[in-house]
């Protein structure tokens, strides 16, 4: 049985393995797009897919599940079974001379019996264990044996008497992305220069490659051909779908930098985020949840670009930060930041804008407008407003008008949200559920099979002692009824292996 097991357990086993991961990560990518796909109708194709997927995984455990079961019951039959034996090959000897069973003799064979087949059971039960987690260990393995992330950006250090304005930041020659797919480069012949201190804005139609632009300038991404040159490796990154850990705000926003009081209180001012504090019910203590869960869109926005400004790193690289903002919050925080006076200018921090926003265009040093897979233009704002017949298309270089009455942040909801989250937080007794939680999983199991589990543990937890009341029965019978109790023990063995092979089942 143990070699049966381990030939055929291992295969079966990594088939669960990726059912259940691909069950799970369909499930996570479902929840991070909730709203899209409420928006799009769709929701009901994914709940079928993600039901499919989970029907898949569970005739993948079932596989695995009946070869653990039949295994158990072969080593559940070593311990119940030896005594039957025992006893049988003893009164059989008695027939032949020896002496007949006595409580001395059969309470101290059943002992040393059990002294002897509870470690070998535990043995054999922890087999299919071990045979089952070397199908984690492998694909554990498989990811530790990939390749590690290769950095191929160089450092570049300028000569001291070089001006800052003139010193570089960042660099790429000739730098060519490409995809997975054979569907040709992303970009191609990529070639632009960011001074120390300066602001650069990348722009774009959508799917040019501006996120990808930003992402190899923070080495998440492989080029395939050209170089990257870069002042410092030590980037700060605000994506357009920010990512917080979970904890309180002040932690989100700080991390694990040098906590300096001064400056994160200018960094609230500057990402306009003590108004907000002031509508929470713990202030910057409240708890934010898992990736910024009890924040809206704006906010957790706002409060990831906090965190970024929070590192004063060199370069900051900001991926549409603002597009989940509104009007007025939008312009605050772009003249705190990018305006001639603003924080940027002050710090001296080299910026990386992406956005398709027009209106911001103006205040940068540099504009890269993308597309094609190519640079478009590179250059000033004042360049670029006075070229006629430039190859870009004219939807970037519309200003979009924002609405300065919207408000995409209704503090009230916010408020209420985020008091129910905390006080969930704090409620300690959703930790070993509720009644309605276990007749849910009463009612998904089934009233039937319940019944027969409770049915086959009563009958387990009888019939594994009943013997010794029946051997002691025994030892005080004449021998010629030895039959007789020999048939009783075994009935009762056998009741007590097929009870516990069913609650297994």
């Amino acid at each position: 049985m143990s070699r049966y097991l381990a030939k055929n357990l291992l295969g079966r086993q990594k088939s669960w393995s990726v059912a259940t991961q691909k069950r799970l990560a369909m499930t996570t990518s479902m929840l991070a797009s909730i709203k899209s796909l409420k928006m799009l109708g769709t929701t009901p194709y994914t709940e079928t897919l993600i039901q499919n997927l989970r029907l898949n995984e569970l005739a993948m455990a079932k596989r695995v599940r009946w070869m653990m079961v039949a295994y158990n019951a072969s080593a559940n039959a070593l311990g119940i079974f030896s005594p039957i034996i025992t006893f049988v090959l003893y009164a059989f000897l008695a027939t032949f001379g020896g002496s007949p069973l006595d409580t001395e003799t059969a309470f101290t064979t059943t002992a040393l019996l059990g002294l002897i087949t509870h470690p070998a059971n535990m043995i054999m039960t922890i087999v299919p264990q071990a045979v089952g987690s070397l199908a984690a260990f492998e694909r554990i393995q498989q990811y530790l044996l990939q390749p590690s992330r290769r950095d191929d950006r160089l450092l570049v250090k300028n000569p001291d008497n070089i001006s800052v304005q003139n010193s570089l930041a960042i660099q790429m020659q000739n730098v060519a992305i490409e995809g997975n797919s054979s569907s040709g480069p992303i970009l191609k012949n990529i070639n632009l220069v960011v001074h120390k201190g300066s602001i650069a804005i990348c722009s774009g139609t959508v799917g040019s490659g501006k996120t990808v632009l930003a992402r190899a300038l923070m080495g998440e991404i492989e080029t395939a051909s050209g170089q990257i040159f870069v002042s410092s490796k030590r980037m700060g990154l605000c994506a357009q779908s920010p990512w917080l850990p979970s904890g309180t705000l002040r932690e989100a926003i700080c991390g694990f930098s040098p906590d300096d009081q001064t400056w994160y209180q200018e960094i609230l001012r500057m990402c306009c985020l003590n108004e907000d504090i002031s509508t929470f019910p713990h202030g910057e203590d409240t708890q934010i949840g898992s990736r910024g869960f009890n924040l809206s869109g704006g906010q957790r926005q706002r409060v990831a670009l906090a965190r970024a400004l929070y590192a004063r790193c060199e370069i900051l690289i900001l991926d549409d930060p603002f597009s989940a903002l509104d009007g007025n919050t939008q312009s605050t925080i772009v003249d705190n930041l990018l305006g001639t006076n603003g924080l940027f200018k002050r710090m001296g921090t080299t910026v990386f804008l992406v956005t398709n926003t027009a209106s911001y265009f103006h205040l940068s040093d540099w504009l890269i407008v993308l597309g094609d897979a190519s640079v478009k233009y590179q250059g000033t704002w004042a360049d670029l407003a006075q070229k006629s017949g430039a190859n870009i298309d004219p939807s970037i270089l519309q200003s979009e008008k924002k609405d300065d009455q919207t408000q995409l942040e209704v503090d009230s909801t916010i408020r209420i949200q985020t008091l129910k989250v905390a006080d969930a937080v704090l409620d300690l007794s959703r930790a070993t559920g509720d009644l309605s939680l276990y007749s849910y999983y009463l009612r998904a199991v089934g009233y039937r099979n319940f019944f027969l589990l409770m049915t086959c543990t009563a009958l387990y937890s009888f019939f594994i002692t009943f013997p010794q009341y029946w051997l002691t029965k025994w030892t005080a019978a004449p021998a010629y009824q030895a039959s007789f109790y020999i048939g009783g023990y075994l009935i009762a063995s056998l009741i007590a292996w097929t009870a516990t092979n069913g609650s297994m089942w």
